[in-house]
């Protein structure tokens, strides 16, 4: 291929990608518009270790911004010391997913003779659970009252909070809606607008998207048209934060990784009975002899409680089940992805070009059983239908090991440096 058919090739392949635009900073939503206070009021409550039940934990344990976001372990720990089930995913561009798919909770009409019936008569598919959607405010809030990261109750830090007469100032200051202090909906907002103000890497795939040909090599260039073409991968990884911002059915419920995920959750179940065992022992102890131990030891056992009692104990990656036939996640953003690892929300991978393989495989997999189920899934009542059957998912090619070396050489253009 001469260079100048090269160069139109690259060109008309720019031209129709999808997120071929040069990131821009998230939108600012209306009820939330960024502001400096409020960006450097979530940089404070960010690392604040008052957020956690224990005085120890802050969101910058998990996503540390020294290390792209992550914490480079393959499940995070909180105020427990124990795996959360979920890997830590960077922050980077978080901004652009306007609001995140999370499932919610078994209606009560699923419940019953009736609805038992039901699955009976479609071939014993279970209920599956109902996605909704929740803005990147709510979402920042969310990791405060799960009892195995941060472990405390958005009241209890907002009183906490509220005991500092600085940080009040500092609330007040940030917002011009009163003399109202510290509150969860202030909060929330802080933490979303600095999210928002994050910057994404000065990588070389963004000097490329402001319209520098000559950022990427070759190679890099085949890998991006593998990214677009055969490999699938911006059916949902798109846009400016390269994130879709939907749930998508990921792996099959007998897939290698649904079965690790299942062994590394028993194990984790059985720990949390072990420690609940010897917070409640411990509690009893210092409680008969009047010591303020007691106390914390109780508040401890509770959280644990907590964590194994359904429906806690069986959402999120806690439980011991998966409680459907397949594995679904979001659509994280690809910026920084090299320097992110471990992945999947699972940490299963430890090596990028191991996890984009494997994914490969899975989707492969997803999108064969699918088309063979096609008529079961039809079949299945709109309140039973699991979130993944809204729409098909992607079905990437195979590819051969030349063109899984170009993809990789793509990714590494996400990253500032490479």
């Amino acid at each position: 291929m001469s260079m100048s058919i090269r160069a139109l090739g690259w060109t008309a392949l720019l031209a129709s990608f999808v997120f071929a635009q040069p990131p821009t900073a998230p939108p600012q939503p209306a009820h939330n518009p960024g502001t400096a206070g409020k960006v450097e009021l979530g940089k404070l409550l960010f690392s604040e270790k008052r957020l956690s039940a224990d005085g120890k934990v802050s969101c910058a344990t998990c996503h540390d911004p020294q290390k792209g976001f992550v914490d480079g372990i393959e499940q995070s720990k909180g105020i427990l010391q124990m795996a959360v089930g979920r890997n830590a995913p960077s922050m980077i561009a978080m901004g652009h997913v306007a609001s995140f798919p999370v499932p919610i909770g078994h209606g009560k009409e699923l419940f019953g003779r009736q609805a038992r019936e039901r699955r009976v008569r479609i071939r014993g598919f279970p209920p599956q659970s109902k996605v909704k959607a929740v803005s990147l405010e709510e979402r920042c809030l969310g990791p405060i009252e799960n009892p195995l990261e941060m472990g405390d109750s958005i009241a209890g830090v907002v009183h906490a909070l509220n005991e500092d007469p600085e940080m009040r100032r500092r609330f007040d200051a940030a917002f011009s809606n009163g003399w109202k202090g510290v509150t969860r909906d202030r909060m929330g907002k802080a933490l979303a607008a600095f999210l928002r103000s994050l910057e994404l890497p000065r990588a070389r795939f963004q000097l490329f998207l402001d319209g520098d040909t000559t950022a990427l090599n070759d190679e890099e260039r085949d890998g991006l048209a593998i990214f677009e073409g055969v490999g699938r991968c911006n059916d949902c990884h798109s846009g400016p934060g390269l994130s879709d911002g939907k749930m998508h059915r990921i792996a099959m419920f007998n897939s290698p990784r649904a079965q690790w995920r299942r062994k590394v959750a028993q194990t984790r179940q059985t720990e949390l009975q072990r420690k609940l065992s010897v917070h409640q022992r411990n509690a009893q102890k210092l409680s008969k002899v009047g010591k303020p131990g007691s106390a914390h030891e109780a508040r401890m056992a509770a959280l644990i409680g907590r964590v194994l009692t359904p429906p806690q104990g069986r959402v999120g990656g806690y439980g011991q089940d998966l409680r459907t036939f397949d594995i679904q996640a979001h659509t994280l953003p690809l910026w920084d992805v090299p320097r992110t690892g471990p992945y999947f929300r699972d940490g299963s991978a430890k090596r990028l070009d191991v996890a984009v393989a494997q994914h490969i495989t899975e989707m492969r997999a997803v999108a064969a059983s699918r088309r063979s189920n096609r008529a079961s899934v039809a079949a299945i009542p709109t309140e039973l239908k699991p979130s993944w059957a809204a729409s098909p998912p992607p079905a990437p090619g195979e590819l051969r090991k030349d063109e899984l070396g170009k993809l990789m050489a793509f990714l590494r253009t996400l990253s500032a440096g490479d």
